[in-house]
């Protein structure tokens, strides 16, 4: 799973917290936590569940976005960004 698009954000916290904490959500990413996980990676992150529980829905929501953002960023004019998705999802699908 590709850590640059949320390694770009501009949030409050510095890039290395950012990529820590994106490693511990990437499982809700692809949707392999459960409840149960989410006390255990706040432990390891230092965070309180309820953080974790929005961190990993913001992560959720914004994750495709910065993915689209990143591919659109590398096509030509009058590439289709709906295309080179396509292409994206059957390259990651078929590993």
């Amino acid at each position: 799973m590709p850590a640059l698009p949320y390694g770009r954000s501009t949030g409050h916290r510095p890039a290395s917290e950012r990529g820590r904490v994106f490693e511990g959500l990437k499982p809700w990413l692809a949707e392999n936590a459960d409840h149960d996980d989410q006390l255990l990676t706040a432990g390891q992150l230092g965070l309180s569940e309820t953080a974790i529980r929005v961190q990993a829905h913001r992560l959720h929501k914004r994750y495709p976005e910065r993915v689209e953002a990143e591919v659109g960023q590398t096509l030509t004019t009058g590439a289709s960004l709906a295309e080179e998705m396509q292409h994206l999802f059957a390259a990651l699908a078929s590993q």
